[in-house]
């Protein structure tokens, strides 16, 4: 069997997140259908376990950053279906790959399973239940719920929970593309520093036109301007163990007093903000049905 989705999980600090997440996918997949690329600018370097490696182990000799990382998986690329993955997020199901993948449609180029499970703290095992309030059903901790204990009676009652319609726009901790949309809409911009690369795809994909695949400005007379979309999908459900990396740059010396997601906007409004429209959205001005919104407001999930 060929490989029909490569899946590229980039890896500066959690190295021990980077193994759950590849053990998960020999737990829960036929792992012939993937092929799996490690980007690690660990210093030591991950030790992946012989009985569940990857397909190639690139150890980069400095911190390439997000965007430069996922990239330079991506690139290697040769399926049909990139995935580029957080060393952060956990696999629940084995049916979130397929759930994702039928959402790539004609004019869909990404899709983001939505995180049902998150976590927002770097330490321990997140372990979860649900319990009734009265008549409302809530979340909470658990000793006896682990992630690899979740069965499908147990999906198939989150997808209950949190289903829902899929919102335009995501935040790209863990996104199932379509391999061509690098050549569609590009590669992530690397002019970001690990945050906002993300939002900046989002913007591309909505001006770019899933009929001519030229960008919005370029359009020719007669063009039909009909953008392309990027999903967050709330039939595909992973754990996402939100803020390791955020947890561990905030304890960087080098880093202190430097606000990532404000240097981002500033990037992000510099290359799209104008005189008119000095705070820019990720969808657009014009060319979608959906309202211009704040900066990432709709999709830091």
């Amino acid at each position: 069997m060929s490989p029909e989705c490569t899946v590229v999980i980039a890896t500066y600090n959690n190295p021990e997140g980077a193994k759950d997440l590849v053990s998960d996918f020999y737990r829960l997949h036929d792992i012939d259908k993937f092929r799996l690329i490690s980007i690690d600018q660990t210093r030591d370097g991950i030790k992946f376990d012989s009985d569940k490696p990857v397909h190639l182990h690139i150890k980069a000799y400095r911190n390439l950053g997000f965007a430069k990382a996922m990239n330079t998986g991506w690139k290697l690329s040769t399926t049909a279906f990139t995935l580029l993955a957080n060393d952060d997020v956990r696999l629940l199901h084995p049916s979130w790959y397929e759930s994702a993948k039928t959402h790539l449609t004609e004019d869909v180029l990404a899709v983001n399973p939505f995180p049902a499970l998150r976590t927002w703290n770097a330490g321990g095992e997140p372990k979860w239940y649900w319990e009734l309030e009265g008549n409302e059903e809530k979340f909470g901790w658990t000793k006896d719920k682990t992630i690899e204990s979740y069965t499908e009676e147990d999906y198939k009652r989150l997808q209950s929970l949190l289903f829902g319609g899929d919102p335009p726009g995501t935040a790209m901790y863990f996104t199932l593309f379509k391999t061509e949309a690098r050549d569609i809409v590009g590669l992530l911009d690397e002019g970001y520093v690990n945050n906002g690369e993300d939002y900046d795809w989002n913007r591309r994909c909505f001006l770019t036109c899933s009929i001519c695949k030229r960008k919005k400005h370029e359009h020719g007379a007669g063009c039909q301007f009909s953008p392309y979309k990027i999903l967050t999908c709330t039939h595909s459900l992973i754990h996402h163990h939100c803020g390791v990396t955020k947890q561990k740059a905030a304890a960087n010396k080098e880093l202190e007093g430097f606000d990532l997601v404000a240097n981002a906007k500033n990037i992000f409004n510099k290359k799209w903000g104008t005189e008119e429209e000095p705070n820019p959205d990720i969808y657009g001005k014009t060319g979608t049905s959906e309202p211009n919104t704040p900066w990432c407001t709709e999709i830091d999930l």
